[in-house]
């Protein structure tokens, strides 16, 4: 039994060396709680932060694994989430695949196949482009129909990222692309920081 408690407090403390946690926010609706072990696996607990009561909130659990090869980074995500009164509920799989053939520049794509007990069954998709402009600043290009709250929609998504030490902020515009009225358009903001 002393050899067992010995080899998991060994394990805990070389695991913490190795972890980072992190808070943010998605898309100006949820906030997020993240622990990462030795930059591949990743826990996250998202909770949303809409102006209604907690009965009506949205609460996601997250379970990703990422691996690095040279230039490209692919990175597969398990989810699921659920509103508290239980009207809802969505589970799904995110792969993600980022090409960095230079420094400056990077090529991101993604399926996600999502289900949702209200909408059914629908395989997502996201595409696009990130490119450093000057320093802590980049430009990002992309087109999704992954959803933003629960129905998938094709949207073109255009914005900044700002990273800085272990900050990273993101704000961008949302353009439905079958309907680019502005009274569609939406500005996001994504914002991560790693302690």
């Amino acid at each position: 039994m002393k050899k067992i408690l010995v080899l998991i407090l060994f394990v805990s403390i070389n695991a913490v060396g190795f972890a980072q946690w992190s808070i943010g926010l998605r898309d100006n609706r949820y906030g997020n709680v993240a622990y990462e072990l030795n930059n591949k696996l990743e826990f996250k607990l998202e909770h949303s932060l809409f102006s209604e009561k907690l009965q009506f909130q949205y609460v996601r659990a997250n379970v990703g694994y990422k691996q690095t090869i040279k230039k490209v980074s692919i990175m597969g995500t398990i989810y699921g989430g659920t509103i508290y009164n239980g009207d809802f509920y969505n589970v799904g799989l995110n792969v993600t695949a980022e090409y960095k053939p230079i420094d400056r520049f990077k090529i991101e794509a993604a399926i996600n196949p999502h289900y949702d007990s209200g909408y059914d069954y629908s395989t997502c998709y996201q595409g696009g482009v990130w490119f450093n402009a000057y320093k802590a600043l980049s430009i990002v290009a992309s087109v999704s129909n992954i959803p933003e709250y629960r129905k998938a929609e094709d949207r073109a998504y255009l914005g900044l990222s700002f990273e800085v030490g272990p900050l990273c902020v993101s704000p961008r515009v949302s353009i439905p692309i079958e309907d680019s009225s502005v009274k569609s358009m939406r500005v996001l903001t994504s914002v991560q920081y790693k302690f």
